[in-house]
């Protein structure tokens, strides 16, 4: 009998559920409260609570590469950072690709899930529905839920002392959706992360922007050296290598002082006592130039408001028309049974941040509840296998108590690298987790063994950027079109750069250089790596 299985949630995360599924011969129903698939990428004016949405400006932080499906590439034509409508339209090709659709019911909320009457011999839950355009409700069984609904819903509000008394308007950045023209407006950003930078900058186009941090952050641009994206150069097996070599406190220093190399966070206020592993920074190409021009100006925390005013705890007093609040959300999960699932203060004590280790049977799964400096969309592949993996039987999880030791280390790791917040609560560090949880599924690249029988992919995996490719070389899920995705990702990079015919002419001193002067990120790891052999030798010797 064919298992069924509820994926809760049309975004990337329970696209690619529904389609391991299918791949693993389960019948999967993906329930989404929108008229069409794409989660948040689906751009909409109207703002609604807990659904999250992008706003129309915004643009992927890592590069189509990096945050491609592994069996999927995205199309050439695309710019190496897409904005949300190329997200938009990326998934729903994708959906299209696997027929993902006819096992979607859109326009459908689950307003709950909760353990079957025999779940404790079956493992079955059962899950009720609503449609929301004729208002019926229905509640069937099903052998496993995975639930992939996003940590982007309900709005945190932080207990700002005052904030009832101001008069002027506030809103949380999950409601800014286009460019307000707050001319002649006092508006002042509260949080520097991703959304309180982007919104920042955007609004600094129409007036001065006062933007409130409680600690600072690192920022970085998306543009790496010669112009390629920065994870193409930074995200490498190489690159990964001499960080393990490396005390992490070194490691931390370096990278840190890469981004002061660039930009000098203290003169621009940014400065941040937070390491740049733990997930403490963002990526902007306009807010230092909004700080430069004067139109975004760095404030420390938020000491108290008046009715029309803002004390920062350097005692300074500022007027305010606007607030707008980019500070985070609350992972909730009001459609599951109390009992299911126990979070505090967003800490979600999850195997791999998919299984809750206390339960009896592991059919139920959470995909994408983490935060990283990578592409979110190749984990949430690589979740969706294990979680698939281990309801067909494919894979078995450890112990009760061996994967509680597993959560107790990754969350000493987490603690090491990162500052206290909501924000941080659930950060993981890219590469090391998608290696973990592809050795748990059995498709971490044997990267010596290519080396010795493929040398040409060989190189371009421990050298390349690391694509979801590299996860269907071997083992389940295996992709014969894997190699020729790995060797062509270059040739996707550079193909939107070419919209015109370059003159020749220029002397080849000029190359040599610039090869010189400004090394490439991988140039510089392998200095790196060849002075910590040289030490070695040293020392051994």
């Amino acid at each position: 009998m064919v298992k069924r299985v509820a994926v809760i949630g049309g975004g990337a995360a329970g696209l690619v559920a529904t389609k391991t599924c299918l791949e693993e011969g389960l019948e999967p129903t993906c329930f989404d409260r929108r008229d069409s698939l794409g989660g948040l990428w689906v751009f909409d004016e109207k703002v609604q609570d807990n659904l999250s949405n992008c706003m129309w400006t915004t643009t992927m932080n890592t590069s189509k590469e990096i945050i491609a499906f592994s069996d999927f590439p995205m199309p050439k034509k695309f710019p190496n950072f897409i904005r949300s409508s190329h997200a938009e339209e990326y998934l729903q090709s994708y959906a299209l690709n696997f027929n993902l659709d006819k096992f979607t019911r859109l326009s459908t909320e689950v307003v709950m899930i909760k353990r079957a009457e025999d779940f404790f011999t079956s493992g079955r839950w059962t899950v009720t529905s609503k449609n929301l355009k004729n208002g019926e409700t229905m509640t069937e069984v099903f052998d496993g839920v995975m639930v992939c609904s996003g940590h982007h819903l309900e709005k945190h509000i932080p207990k700002l002392p005052g904030l009832d008394e101001f008069k002027g308007q506030i809103m949380h950045s999950h409601d800014y959706r286009k460019p307000l023209t707050l001319t002649g407006k006092r508006v002042l950003v509260v949080g520097l992360g991703n959304s309180g930078g982007d919104i920042a900058s955007e609004v600094g186009l129409s007036t001065e922007v006062m933007l409130s941090t409680r600690r600072g952050a690192w920022v970085m641009e998306r543009r790496g050296s010669r112009g390629l994206p920065w994870d193409i150069e930074m995200l490498t097996r190489f690159g990964s290598l001499v960080d393990k070599l490396l005390p992490l406190s070194l490691s931390q220093k370096l990278l840190a002082a890469s981004f002061m190399a660039k930009l000098d966070h203290d003169l621009y206020s940014l400065t941040t006592t937070s390491m740049p592993k733990g997930v403490s920074g963002f990526l902007s190409d306009d807010l230092a130039n909004r700080i430069l021009c004067g139109r975004v100006h760095i404030r420390d925390d938020i000491k108290r408001f008046a009715e029309s005013s803002v004390e920062f705890v350097d005692g300074t007093v500022e007027d305010v028309d606007v607030v707008i609040l980019a500070t985070g959300y609350h992972i909730r999960f009001p459609f599951i049974e109390k009992e299911g699932v126990d979070i505090k203060d967003n800490l979600m004590p999850l195997y791999k941040r998919v299984f809750l280790p206390d339960l009896e049977h592991q059919t139920l799964s959470f995909i994408g509840f983490f935060n990283v400096s990578g592409s979110l969309w190749q984990i949430f592949e690589l979740q969706s296998r294990m979680a698939v993996y281990t309801l067909t039987g494919a894979i078995k999880l450890p112990s009760r108590r061996k994967m509680k030791e597993d959560i107790r280390e990754m969350e000493k790791k987490r603690t090491q690298i990162c500052p206290d917040s909501l924000r941080h609560s659930v950060a993981v560090a890219w590469f090391p987790f998608m290696e973990e949880l592809a050795e748990v599924i059995g498709c971490k690249p044997n990267v010596w063994r290519l080396l010795l029988t493929d040398p040409k992919l060989g190189l371009k995996v421990l050298f390349g950027p690391v694509v979801g490719a590299h996860y269907r070389l071997h083992g389940p899920g295996q992709w014969s079109g894997a190699r020729h995705s790995i060797l062509t990702v270059m040739d996707r990079v550079y193909y939107p750069f070419n919209t015109r015919k370059v003159p020749s002419g220029l002397p080849q001193s000029i190359e040599l250089l610039r090869r010189l002067l400004y090394p490439s990120t991988l140039q510089i790891l392998a200095m790196y790596l060849f002075i910590l052999m040289l030490l070695v030798l040293v020392f051994v010797v």
